[in-house]
């Protein structure tokens, strides 16, 4: 699967700036912005199944803490058309963040934390495999940093976010590969 930084900086709505470096690994795209001190990556998988079925997987938001470790337990507090507004319990010394959760139907669901520890935002997104039309394309890019205090912490964490979210990729792989 060919990896398309493009893509990464499309979905991020930014673009790379000087003070950016990039390291391109086998599927990831990895992003440090030093001058906002902002954790940023991307991981992308592709996933043997249509996109249909992984969307569903992925855009069942009330059953998130099944695949995301680090989510401990979600609570809606509004929704509306494009946008569900609610508390989420993270793992992390059981801190509360509050999300606005933005989706784009069978493309991408944008989450964006607006008040606790974290901030900035993720993004999941699908799309089909060019290359193989039984194939799904599924990505996932954080963009965030602890608040406050905290804020030093930001770049000691980038190694337990992203081994939390390749195994929550691993496990909605598995899921959708899994369904007949």
């Amino acid at each position: 699967m060919p990896l398309e930084p493009e893509l990464v900086f499309w979905i991020l709505g930014r673009y790379p700036t000087q003070s950016a470096t990039l390291t391109i690994q086998p599927n990831i795209f990895n992003m440090m912005c030093s001058k906002d001190s902002m954790l940023t990556f991307c991981i992308m998988n592709e996933i043997n199944a249509p996109t249909d079925r992984v969307w569903d997987i992925i855009a069942d938001l009330d059953n998130e803490p099944k695949f995301w470790k680090g989510t401990k337990s979600i609570r809606n507090i509004s929704k509306s058309d494009d946008m569900i507004t609610r508390e989420i319990v993270i793992a992390f010394k059981d801190k509360k963040c509050m999300q606005n959760v933005y989706i784009c139907p069978k493309e991408k669901i944008e989450f964006v934390f607006t008040k606790g520890i974290i901030e900035g935002r993720k993004l999941m997104f699908v799309r089909p495999d060019p290359d193989n039309l039984e194939a799904t394309v599924f990505g996932v890019l954080w963009d965030i940093r602890l608040t406050g205090r905290m804020r030093m912490f930001t770049n000691m964490l980038k190694g337990h976010i992203k081994n939390g979210t390749e195994i929550a990729m691993g496990s909605i792989k598995q899921a959708a590969e899994q369904r007949d």
